[in-house]
């Protein structure tokens, strides 16, 4: 027997909308959700994340939210993201338009919490974006691991990274890499308008996380 459910939340994720070169900058709610063919994650947020709003669509009854947040992070988050960070020398993308160097968004996890509860508490429906204030650029996330970077040119680095993707010496595939090097941030300003005005900035709940982690040797 089905069950009407009056409200719905589906947490999504930025990774629907996918790290490509001819991203809205930032992402809009209404930009393309396309996700990463190679990348499992990607692809099949998006995937879940077009069918959710065809439901939404189809089911008007339903009070229907889908948050898209960014990574989220604080003292007790981690996320193989952020794998490529242990190496001694972390790989920056350069291709035929130069280094790469994208912007990054992060959302601390004590936000990320509160702002589920917001979605459920408040009489909310449709997609929002979801992070904090400001952006980060990758080069600065390096730094605040006290690693060096190095520019390697994409012809070489996605294959070598596709050697060490079939022999497991990595846990991400190589087109993660897509993500440090097209855009990917989103316009957040539904979200503090209409849902939830987050407590700390993109830059503090990485800090706080990047803390974390050092203690923990990285």
């Amino acid at each position: 027997e089905r069950t009407h459910a009056p409200k719905a939340i589906f947490l999504s994720s930025v990774a629907a909308y996918g790290a490509h070169d001819d991203n809205d900058v930032p992402l809009l709610e209404s930009s393309k959700i396309r996700g990463v063919e190679g990348y499992g994650y990607s692809r099949l947020k998006a995937k879940v994340d077009l069918m959710a709003q065809s439901f939404a669509a189809e089911n008007e009854w339903c009070e229907f939210t889908i948050l898209r947040p960014c990574l989220f992070v604080g003292a007790n988050t981690n996320n193989n993201f952020f794998d490529i960070l242990k190496f001694p020398i972390v790989p920056m993308v350069r291709d035929g338009k130069g280094l790469r160097d994208p912007l990054f968004q992060f959302i601390h996890e004590d936000d990320m919490a509160l702002c589920l509860l917001s979605a459920i508490k408040k009489s909310v429906r449709g997609v929002f974006n979801v992070a904090g204030d400001g952006m980060v650029k990758f080069s600065e996330l390096v730094q605040k691991f006290g690693k060096r970077s190095l520019a390697i040119p994409a012809c070489i680095l996605y294959p070598v990274t596709s050697l060490f993707w079939t022999l497991h010496l990595v846990t991400s595939p190589p087109a993660q890499l897509d993500f440090i090097r097209y855009p990917w941030v989103m316009d957040i300003s539904r979200m503090r308008k209409e849902l939830y005005i987050p407590q700390k900035s993109t830059i503090e709940a990485f800090e706080e996380f990047a803390k974390a982690q050092r203690k923990g040797d990285i």
